[in-house]
């Protein structure tokens, strides 16, 4: 009697103890079980400023709402610069407005994939590896024959886990000279 006593009360914290060991979710079924109500329930947790860890499912939710208005930009940039590089190379004008619309939107694309990754790590999860992106920027750079930021584009996609090695060495050979000590490293880092 005196645990429902303390319920309509009000004071029901004086029987409930919450195992902050456990998500909130769970002390709040545990305190529903005892008899106690949702209103009762954010009350108390409001007056004692509980805490609780997240559970697996409020990790989740909290990673996909920080990742989703990235990828999206993302996939959604990623798609347009597909569409676009048909016709750029259809025209193979790679010093065209298209040529340089398309480089800009690489570069805001690579940004959203390095973000994306940035966040996969931020929650302990699997990073999305590759990305077409770095490859149309490098080979726009190699059909303009500026093979220099071809490498560097090379270096950055190499960085975040894609295989762009033998592209980088390719163009370093084209540009006419000999990788650096560093550029030896990463072609050789396969």
């Amino acid at each position: 009697m005196g645990f429902l006593k303390s319920l309509f009360t009000g004071r029901s914290t004086d029987v409930f103890k919450p195992d902050f060991t456990k998500s909130e979710y769970d002390n709040w079924m545990d305190y529903l079980d005892k008899g106690g109500t949702t209103e009762q329930w954010k009350a108390l947790k409001k007056e004692n400023k509980w805490k609780f860890p997240k559970d697996e499912v409020d990790k989740h939710m909290e990673y996909e709402r920080e990742l989703r208005p990235i990828f999206n930009k993302y996939s959604e940039l990623s798609g347009l610069i597909k569409h676009q590089w048909s016709d750029l190379y259809k025209s193979k004008d790679y010093n065209s407005k298209l040529a340089s619309k398309i480089e800009k939107e690489c570069y805001e694309a690579i940004s959203y994939f390095e973000q994306v990754q940035n966040i996969d790590r931020r929650h302990n999860q699997p990073t999305m590896n590759g990305s077409p992106v770095y490859t149309k920027l490098a080979i726009l750079y190699e059909r303009r024959g500026d093979y220099e930021k071809g490498i560097e584009v090379c270096k950055m996609a190499i960085k975040v886990g894609m295989s762009e090695h033998g592209r980088m060495e390719k163009l370093i050979k084209k540009a006419g000279r000999t990788p650096t000590d560093a550029e030896m490293k990463l072609i050789n880092s396969k």
